[in-house]
């Protein structure tokens, strides 16, 4: 079972339960990106397997911080490279 609650601070409460009946949360973004990482959780807790602690369907608020780390950099990179694009300079010679 899993619970979403918006907190008073506008972000969102995802509040899991384990399979041994005891309940946690970590907090999320209002954000687009937190509403992906929630629907990613929420599809990994709909297989038949329930999940541990620190799996993709059962994430510690330090894992939910690395995802949204990962997805702003992947943004900055994105953006970094359409710059460069713009340039009209080649790079595929450098390995970053």
């Amino acid at each position: 079972m899993a619970e979403i609650r918006l907190t008073r601070s506008n972000q969102l409460e995802l509040v899991l339960e384990s399979p041994t009946g005891a309940k946690r949360s970590v907090i999320i973004p209002l954000t687009v990106d937190g509403l992906k990482i929630i629907q990613q959780v929420l599809r990994h807790r709909d297989r038949p397997t329930k999940p541990k602690i620190g799996e993709p369907g059962a994430p510690t608020q330090w894992e939910i911080e690395e995802w949204l780390r990962s997805m702003r950099q992947a943004k900055q990179r994105e953006v970094a490279e359409k710059k460069i694009s713009n340039l009209g300079i080649d790079l595929s010679d450098i390995q970053l």
